[in-house]
Parts: structure tokens; C-alpha cells; sequence
């Protein structure tokens, strides 16, 4: 934990963009053994004058995985309590990625699908079909618009599909064999 001096007038939204400039992680603050709301001005739950807030940072992690029965799972990281899990592939799900928002998550199976999940409610948003044949990993764009996925065909190679109706945009296809992995640059 860290302490920051306050001002009564301040919102507690501003206080934790000042404590997130200091350290990595999601800050919450408290004053009296009470969380303060985000929307909360300080002096309204009693800060006067120099009084102190507590800073606890909080990872906020989460991490998500692929099994072999066909499901991916959404896992608290620092607790390992299991917050969601996302059934609908037929066969073995081989890869999970999460989107940037942290709202949705990208599997790929066996089954030779991709597909696009709603953290938020655990819904199927998106198919994606892979012409036949094994999809071993799949990756949302940065910005969400598309789905990069790799297929165990090499004369298949990779696909990139678009994020809000699933068709298939274009092929990527090497000499070298088959594709083994497939990403997005973060810059575009």
C-alpha cells in the first residue's frame, strides 16, 4: 500500500489516474476502512483538509487457457478461481487470446474452427469456418476488426477473417511448409 495527500474537492476518479502515473496495476483507494467510489468527490465521505487516502494496487490479472474437452476457461490469475468457461468447440479447443479491451477472447480448434467469445457473458459472438481442417491458434487485431488463425494444412496456411461477420478476408500461404504461428503487429 501507498498513501496521497488529497484535497477535499478532489474526484476519486482523478486521484487514481494521479496513483496510476506512480505504479503499475489498478488502484483503488479507501479512507476510514471504506472503498471510494469512482464518481465519489472525497469530501463528501468526510476527507478534511491534509487528510490521507490509502492506494492499494491490484493486479487485476486474468489469464485464460485451452483444453483438450473442447473448452477454454477464463482464471482469476492471482486467486486461480476459475471465472468463466466458454463451451462450443466440438473437438480439442488448441489456442485462447484475449482481445486488447480485455472484452473478448479468440479460440481455435480442432474442429476447424475460430471462434469469438463475450467475456463479459460467456456468449459465442462469432464463427469462424477454416475451409476444413485443424486451426491451431487464433489472434484478434489489435483494434478488433479481424481474426488471424493458422491452419495445420499447410496449403491452407493462415487466414484472416473479419471480426464482425466471419468471412474469410484472405489467405496467407508460405513455401516453406506449413504455418506455425500467427500474430498482429500492435502498431497496425
Amino acid at each position: 500500500p501507498a498513501e496521497i495527500e488529497v484535497r477535499p474537492t478532489d474526484r476519486v476518479r482523478e486521484l487514481k489516474a494521479v496513483a496510476s502515473a506512480r505504479a503499475s496495476g489498478c488502484p483503488r483507494l479507501f479512507f476510514l476502512d471504506a472503498e471510494l467510489d469512482d464518481d465519489a468527490q472525497v469530501q463528501s465521505v468526510g476527507v478534511r483538509g491534509s487528510s490521507e487516502v490509502l492506494v492499494v494496487f491490484s493486479r487485476n490479472w486474468r489469464a485464460a487457457t485451452a483444453s483438450g474437452d473442447g473448452t477454454a476457461k477464463l482464471w482469476d490469475a492471482d486467486s486461480g478461481r476459475c471465472l468463466m468457461t466458454f463451451s462450443g468447440h466440438s473437438e480439442c479447443a488448441n489456442s485462447v487470446a484475449c482481445s486488447s479491451d480485455g472484452k473478448l477472447l479468440v479460440t481455435s480448434s480442432r474442429d476447424g474452427t475460430a471462434k469469438v467469445w463475450s467475456v463479459g457473458d460467456g456468449s459465442c459472438r462469432l464463427t469462424c469456418l477454416g475451409g476444413g481442417g485443424e486451426l491451431t491458434a487464433a489472434v484478434p487485431s489489435p483494434d478488433g476488426a479481424a481474426i488471424l488463425t493458422n491452419s495445420a494444412d499447410a496449403a491452407r496456411g493462415a487466414m484472416l477473417f473479419g471480426a464482425s461477420c466471419g468471412q474469410l478476408l484472405r489467405t496467407y500461404v508460405g513455401r516453406g511448409g506449413r504455418v506455425l504461428c500467427v500474430a498482429f503487429s500492435t502498431d497496425g
